[in-house]
């Protein structure tokens, strides 16, 4: 029976003990916890994971799905059970011999291990992005430090007893002592499913020269080989035909068994270690990264680990999900931000094909945000020098045999000083086969060999790109933040990285939502659950929804962004050439693999004409051509035969599409699964080459006969109404108070539940509340009031006149204004963060309280006074029910006001300029895409453009011709093919855990809500294309704060909002974007 206790304390500022060597040198009168000298204490020398397997077979079974630690007799599995736990306010109030075997913990609590205990109900989430939620006076801790008391028993075999023991949080390993006369056997396998039976590639022995072996040392190159003072072999790979061995990469990631056995002096197995092998080489040369001698592309994400239920104690199945989701979304890299991983996480990665980025354990952002402090980190401070280098080192030291590694960074946002120097030069003696990697100085520091900004614009890595006798590659180590509705303009980075060889890709901030499970009421009174952030659970300070910036939900559901993300990196791009005068389509397909050839993907295209398959039949439409195998980074063109056109569509939008699909099953993606896809709009030009088409065929024209429309004109409140009036019971009724649709009817029924209004203005996003002293869109938008237009009734003029074909035509004009009795409504989230009440990060200052709403904090960048906005409109209606609308709309006095010149002209100009020269020089790289950012900060903009009106809650079934089907937006549509699609109100909604502007179609022909019975409203542009959005509306008050970010209530009404593209501005709508005061 073993008794094991342990004692932990708050993360942030825990510490571990002491290195023998360093022991002579502590203040033994300070607090480990408050001593930086104090970093370990009876720890091990850092190495790769060992398991000790009694027999070969296990050793190299070790990696299947099937095998298992608890399976094997020499180790001791204690993690995935209980243990006990008690929570201290703090280590003076821990029992001193809590850890004793007789200390009774009989009425602690249970806690399964891993997990946060925070998640299991003790103590309280806090998330925090820069500020501390402590006081920043190190090395000293508050008093307040909640410490977490650990204790388990178990049973040991006995014969166990024999050996000397070790307690690892990965592996036991053997006491080198008993190396001496004992032979060491290596036999190399080549990894596969079934490895029951297999022979190795190569085997040999390794000569002892001593009587300890380390077998963490890489194999490298085209030979494997370890080496210390206590054994050494090697083989040439070579020798194994003339090929050499597989090279691993993330397109192909072929392993190899290493499995090194122990044999006693008369024969016998002692134990065996296995690992996982991948021949690769990494390397900076002309400017770019080079994987096995390719230019590789980073199509990477930053990743935290994290479960909504287990926090940071991530599983091996949530692993798993993260990898093939990963790759069904063509990603191929990884940051591990900010620090080393599961171990498993690594194997998993060898074993799938994602390129890491491997991170130590380093942010110290809450010490100075700004960095342009040059001491203010501890990196810079000699007490804590050992302490910061020393994450660097156990990392690399445990992690380097993993062939998915491609870098090694020495941290995140901690400024730099002299232990970022020396950490990468570590890394760079121990391994040269990696480079290094470091943002924090801007990337102009001996510790990185890369240029690895954050966030940098298109100009800004061009011209980083273009820095003249700089040697490193650009490779952004964050970039499109994704939180919330974002990660717009991505298609433009993917064209610039595409174009310029010195840009290799970057990773997108970040991977997955950190939310964690809470509970409220909902208004229902009924429990639910909900994803919770920042201060959902009580903490303060806190960064709020800082944590929810991912690609995908918490469950791992895609967020739309990805299918953006996939078509822009997509390994297969499709054109189509300029017509030749022959039959068929000449379409170039290219390969932008750099390891493998196309054999694994089969081809297919098909037609469309109006957004629907022209051959209705099985597999909707889609014939397979076959095509030669590509090579990597080449291309070949193919002409295909489409079916005839039939007669009637001459006049159609015609489309081709072709798509590449895997031919079969991969680990992590079942046959068929789609992999690149394009959709391109056939001109005339194209079309008119192809195979005889049939005649179109003559429909008779029959219109049904109809009663004139009458028009009856009304006094209002001292308004006049207009009503226009037809059979069937058509009926419209435009307002004289607000020059609007009021009441459309037809057949008897209301088709509208809310008046066709003029929309300038659209829900937040968080991209919309990026900035300080009121420079972001939503502070200029509120200060606009366009949050709160009303028309002004006074101002509103209606006349009428017979038109055309028996209709008649209204024409109205009108003054829109803010409500000056209406709340602004902008920057208010689930948690009622508003930008005039308190900052919503640490980054993101608060507002002056006491400002006017029509005022803004800077008048510069804000607006002058009140928006106003004129509108003309005609609405010409029909006998049929058929209404066309023409607007006219000057909104020059609503947009936030325009710079005087010196600011508007001069001063973007200015900044350009310098960045320029700096680029040119050669000097402050960092600054030169900082100062040519100085030019993006007086843009202009409107929300929104459009129209806004409800409909009755029974028409519940949307159609729209247009992008889809998933949520998509102007600058962000290259995954959103247009086709017909058809959905209902609820599926059109997108839960971001942020309620805001959501469920977006763009790029819309037409659209239309109706009922089960075909009753409803069709929304037709007949010049330009539309965004659209319909969506459930739910009245504020019956929402508690909490209820926004729970299951949507059963809908009062629909609300659509059409966005058509105006004569005068040519504006739709304000775009996602994809940038955002950067949290981490």
């Amino acid at each position: 029976m073993h008794n094991i206790a342990s004692q932990v304390r708050t993360p942030l500022l825990s510490a571990h003990g002491v290195r023998t060597d360093h022991s002579s040198t502590i203040n033994t009168s300070q607090k480990d916890w408050e001593n930086p000298q104090v970093y370990q204490r009876n720890r091990l020398g850092s190495h790769v994971p060992l398991v000790s397997h009694t027999k070969q077979s296990q050793a190299l079974s070790r990696f299947s799905g099937t095998a298992k630690l608890s399976d094997w007799t020499n180790v001791k599995v204690l993690s995935g059970s209980e243990w006990r736990f008690n929570l201290f306010e703090m280590p003076e109030s821990v029992p001193s011999d809590f850890y004793k075997p007789s200390f009774d913990t009989s009425q602690w609590s249970k806690i399964p291990v891993p997990s946060n205990w925070e998640c299991q109900g003790f103590g309280t989430p806090i998330y925090t992005n820069i500020i501390y939620p402590f006081p920043v006076t190190p090395p000293y801790v508050p008093k307040d430090n909640p410490t977490g008391c650990y204790t388990h028993t178990f049973d040991v075999a006995e014969n166990w007893t024999t050996n000397r023991l070790e307690l690892s949080v990965e592996a036991h390993s053997l006491d080198p002592q008993l190396l001496s006369r004992h032979a060491i056997v290596a036999k190399l396998y080549h990894d596969s499913p079934d490895l029951s039976n297999a022979e190795p590639v190569v085997e040999g022995s390794l000569d002892l020269v001593g009587q300890g072996l380390d077998t963490s040392d890489r194999m490298a190159g085209s030979e494997a080989d370890w080496h210390t003072g206590a054994a050494k072999g090697s083989w040439d790979m070579m020798l194994q035909g003339e090929a050499g061995p597989a090279l691993w990469s993330a397109e192909e990631p072929n392993l190899y068994i290493l499995v090194l056995s122990l044999i006693a002096p008369d024969g016998s197995h002692v134990e065996s270690e296995s690992c996982q092998v991948g021949f690769r080489q990494d390397e900076i040369r002309g400017r770019q990264l080079l994987h096995n001698n390719q230019p590789i592309m980073i199509k990477g994400v930053n990743r935290h680990m994290h479960e909504d239920r287990r926090g940071k104690a991530v599983t091996e199945d949530s692993m798993l999900a993260d990898i093939t989701l990963l790759k069904q979304l063509n990603f191929n890299a990884v940051r591990n931000a900010h620090y080393p991983n599961n171990n498993r996480w690594y194997e998993l990665c060898n074993q799938y094909g994602i390129y890491l980025m491997d991170e130590a354990n380093v942010e110290t952002h809450g010490f100075e945000p700004t960095f342009t402090k040059k001491n203010a980190h501890p990196a810079c401070w000699p007490e804590w020098h050992e302490a910061i280098v020393d994450r660097g080192v156990r990392m690399i030291k445990r992690d380097k045999n993993h062939p998915s590694i491609i870098a090694w960074s020495c941290g995140n946002e901690s400024g730099f000083g002299k232990a970022h120097s020396d950490m990468a030069n570590f890394y760079r003696q121990l391994d040269p086969s990696r480079p290094t990697h470091y943002e924090g100085g801007g990337s102009r520091t001996d510790a990185t060999d890369i240029i690895c900004p954050m966030y940098a614009r298109v100009d800004e890595c061009v011209s980083l790109a273009n820095i003249a006798l700089e040697h490193r590659p650009v490779i952004q180590c964050e970039y499109a933040h994704a939180m919330g509705n974002s990660n717009g303009n991505y298609k433009e980075y993917w064209e610039m990285y595409d174009k310029h060889p010195h840009l290799q890709g970057g990773f997108i901030w970040d991977w997955v939502d950190q939310g964690l499970i809470n509970t409220a009421k909902a208004p229902s009174g009924k429990t639910v659950e909900y994803w919770a952030y920042g201060g959902d659970f009580g903490s303060f300070p806190d960064d709020a929804q800082f944590c929810i910036n991912g690609m995908v939900w918490p469950n791992r559901q895609p967020h739309p962004g990805c299918y953006e993300a996939k078509a822009c990196m997509a390994p297969v791009a499709f054109a189509v050439s300029q017509a030749t005068g022959q039959p068929g389509y000449v379409v170039t397909v290219t390969n932008k693999n750099w390891f493998t050839t196309t054999e694994a993907l089969v081809f297919s295209f098909r037609l469309l004409a109006d957004g629907l398959p022209i051959r209705q039949e099985a597999e909707e439409g889609w014939t397979q051509f076959d095509i030669a195998q590509i090579p990597p980074q080449e291309e070949q063109e193919v002409r295909l035969h489409p079916q005839r056109v039939p007669g009637g569509l001459q006049d159609s939008e015609l489309a081709l599409e072709l798509r590449a699909q895997l031919l079969t099953a991969t680990p992590w993606a079942p046959e068929g699964h789609v992999v690149a896809e394009a959709q391109i709009g056939l001109t005339p030009q194209h079309y008119l080459d192809q195979l005889p088409r049939q005649p179109p065929q003559q429909e008779a024209e029959y219109e049904e006969e109809s009663e004139p429309l009458t028009v009856h004109w009304q006094d209002e409140d001292g308004r006049d109404t207009v009503t226009v009036q037809g059979d069937k019971g058509l009926k419209v009724v435009i307002s004289g108070s607000t020059g609007c649709i009021r009441e459309w009817n037809m057949g008897g029924q209301p088709l509208l539940t809310e008046g066709v209004t003029p929309c300038f203005f659209r829900a937040c996003i968080d991209n919309d509340r990026g900035g300080t002293g009121g420079r972001s869109y939503a502070s200029r938008w509120k200060a606009a009031g366009l949050d709160r237009m009303k028309v002004v009734a006074e101002s509103c003029r209606l006349k009428s006149e017979p038109g055309e074909d028996g209709s008649v035509v209204v024409s109205a004009s009108f003054t829109m204004r803010p409500d000056p009795n209406m709340d602004t409504i902008i920057g208010q989230t689930a948690h009622n963060l508003d930008e005039s009440q308190r900052p919503m990060s640490s980054s993101e200052e608060q507002e002056a309280p006491g400002v006017p709403l029509q005022e803004p904090t800077d008048r510069w960048l804000g607006a002058r006074g009140p928006g106003h906005i004129d509108v003309g409109v005609q609405y010409i209606i029909r006998g049929s029910g058929d209404i066309t609308t023409s607007w006219q709309l000057d909104t020059s006095k609503a947009i936030p006001s325009k710079l005087p010149m010196f600011m508007y002209r001069l001063v973007p100009l200015l900044f350009r300029a310098l960045g320029w020269v700096l680029a040119k020089l050669s000097l402050f790289p960092h600054l030169a895409g900082s100062a040519d950012r100085g030019a993006c900060w007086i843009y202009r903009s409107l929300p929104r453009i459009g129209l806004h009106f409800g409909v009755p809650k029974r028409c519940e079934q949307v159609q729209w011709y247009g992008a889809g089907p998933h949520e998509c937006y102007w600058d962000r549509k290259s995954g959103a093919p247009a086709r017909e699609y058809s959905s209902t109100v609820k599926d059109m909604h997108v839960p971001y855990i942020v309620p805001g502007e959501n469920g977006g179609r763009a790029d819309v022909r037409w659209g239309s809500v109706q009922d089960k019975d075909g009753r409803g409203i069709t929304a037709v542009s007949d010049s330009q294309l539309m965004q659209m959005s319909v969506t459930q509306w739910v009245p504020p008050p019956a929402l508690s704060p909490s209820a926004c970010s729970l299951p949507a209530h059963a809908p009062s009404k629909i609300s659509i909002q059409c966005t058509p593209a105006c004569n005068m501005l040519h504006l739709h709508q304000q775009i996602l974007g994809t940038h955002h005061a950067h949290r981490s």
